[in-house]
């Protein structure tokens, strides 16, 4: 059997940091959680671990037969990457089932756009290496290279939320190159929200270059609140986590309430 990493490539890495976070997500988002998960399992192989002979292997189930087992070694690694999603992925469903979110909860959902950046162009981004511009600073958040310590903290935001990200990539808005700090992508709703720090204005200069830039965004369909997220700081001051925290939680919140129905 031969399975790839075409399965475990997306958001498996963010599933448990989530977790304790849940609650402050609105019961729309849940529920596109809980229908996004679900299908997802429903995709992978269902692969488990076991024990054979005092040794710990990987079987394939078929129902509730056993069709095949794998000793875990090098060429086998993807398979071990398949069992660990899976656990993680019915972690995180039993949590959403633990805040009343269930299958047997009607839900629809809008094909209406919110963001002018899908899933598909977010998957050509990451797979892109970063194009920003030069960076000097020694502020880090495992292993990327940030620019100032507000960057830092939504970074760490983020991963306590669970949301994916991908930090400066470049985007190309009316034939003009962008970088915005954070592109986050909600796969359960196939929408992204761009995130800027704008960590410095009252120095007039910059929040000159920063305007032309948030005018480059609204004029390309980004609408703040949902789509766009601005965190503002300046000279001395920042904002606490869990302002940030509600800034982020409130925009994809947002989206959700246009993307989703509950019958």
């Amino acid at each position: 059997m031969n399975i790839g990493a075409q399965y475990i490539r997306d958001s498996e890495c963010h599933l448990n940091k989530g977790l304790v976070m849940l609650e402050v997500f609105s019961r729309k988002f849940l529920l596109a959680q809980f229908c996004y998960y679900s299908n997802r399992l429903e995709s992978l192989p269902d692969l488990r671990f076991g024990n054979h002979g005092g040794l710990k292997v990987v079987r394939e189930y078929n129902g509730r037969k056993v069709i095949h087992e794998y000793a875990i070694c090098n060429k086998n690694t993807g398979l071990v990457e398949i069992c660990e999603l899976r656990k993680s992925i019915r972690a995180k469903i039993k949590e959403l089932r633990r805040l009343g979110i269930d299958s047997g909860m009607k839900t629809g959902f809008r094909s209406q756009r919110v963001s002018p950046i899908n899933g598909d162009l977010y998957k050509r981004l990451i797979s892109e290496s970063d194009t920003g511009y030069p960076n000097k600073t020694e502020y880090y958040h495992n292993g990327i290279h940030m620019r100032s310590r507000l960057e830092i903290m939504v970074a760490e935001e983020l991963d306590r939320l669970g949301l994916q990200y991908k930090y400066e990539a470049q985007i190309i808005l009316n034939g003009e190159k962008y970088f915005p700090d954070f592109i986050v992508y909600l796969p359960e709703l196939d929408e992204t929200i761009l995130i800027e720090c704008f960590g410095m204005l009252d120095d007039l200069k910059y929040a000159y270059n920063q305007g032309n830039k948030l005018a480059a965004y609204m004029n390309s369909r980004f609408e703040t609140g949902k789509s766009l997220v601005i965190i503002q700081g300046y000279s001395g001051y920042i904002p606490e986590p869990k302002e940030i925290r509600r800034l982020i939680t409130d925009a994809v919140n947002n989206i959700a309430s246009v993307k989703v129905e509950i019958r």
